[in-house]
């Protein structure tokens, strides 16, 4: 997870992010998913358990079509 920090973040997520951490995040989640037989309630506890710390609604922002319709 320390890794992730190493990358510039925009109002999207990360910009330029390396395809092998997309691809281990993917693969946590499916195997979490195979082996809680399914539970989709047991995946989303588990991601929130990691994702908290490095998601926020400040790390976020907003999408810039979001901030272009408030500006007009």
């Amino acid at each position: 997870m320390e890794g992730i920090n190493q990358y510039p973040i925009h109002s999207n997520g990360l910009l330029n992010p390396p395809k092998a951490l997309a691809n281990i995040v993917e693969s946590v989640i499916g195997a979490i998913f195979i082996d809680s037989n399914s539970s989709l309630k047991i995946v989303w506890k588990t991601f929130k358990k990691l994702a908290d710390p490095l998601i926020s609604l400040d790390t976020l922002g907003k999408h810039p079509v979001s901030e272009l319709y408030e500006l007009c």
